[in-house]
């Protein structure tokens, strides 16, 4: 059900199929879109299933409790989009647990711009994106995300010599 709302892949050009994936989440029209006008776009700023699930994941990382409050939470999510529900016997420790949190926000706010901070978050940034890079479609490793120095933003140097003592406000490191 979340892959049928949130792409769209049986878009035509012309006349035949184009095969690609089209991001579709959020889109709402009632009729055929002929132009850019034609489509209403409501985008959330914070959605009531990201409270549910980051409550969630807290509970589980301030202790796991087999089928506690985490799993109706989870669960209250995973049922609204037509899933099983997670148990104690799918899900039996803290670490599996917390797996199912990543995955479930994984394809729960797919191109909804959380899946970064999520990564970040976990500490998992270097080694998705890197593995997401060895991908033959991406260039076979190409490209590597270097450094944990780029999950953090640099520092406006505006802001730096505002305060004119860097011993209060400092740069970054990698910047």
């Amino acid at each position: 059900m979340r892959k049928d709302v949130s792409v769209i892949t049986d878009v035509t050009v012309g006349s035949t199929v184009d095969g690609n994936w089209y991001v579709q989440k959020f889109l709402h029209y009632t009729a055929t879109p002929v132009n850019h006008d034609d489509f209403g776009y409501n985008m959330p700023i914070v959605r009531y299933t990201d409270v549910i699930m980051m409550y969630a994941e807290c509970l589980n990382e301030a202790g796991y409790v087999a089928d506690g409050e985490a799993f109706k939470l989870i669960n209250s999510v995973r049922e609204r989009a037509g899933l099983a529900a997670l148990t104690s016997t799918t899900t039996p420790d803290q670490a599996a647990f917390r797996k199912a949190i990543m995955q479930e926000r994984r394809v729960e706010f797919a191109f909804e711009g959380l899946r970064w901070w999520d990564l970040v978050r976990w500490d998992t940034a270097l080694e998705v994106m890197n593995n997401f890079l060895k991908q033959s479609e991406n260039k076979n490793g190409t490209y590597q995300m270097g450094s944990n120095d780029r999950k953090i933003y640099a520092i406006p140097t505006t802001e730096i010599d505002r305060y004119g003592d860097t011993s209060v406000m400092w740069q970054n490191p990698g910047y």
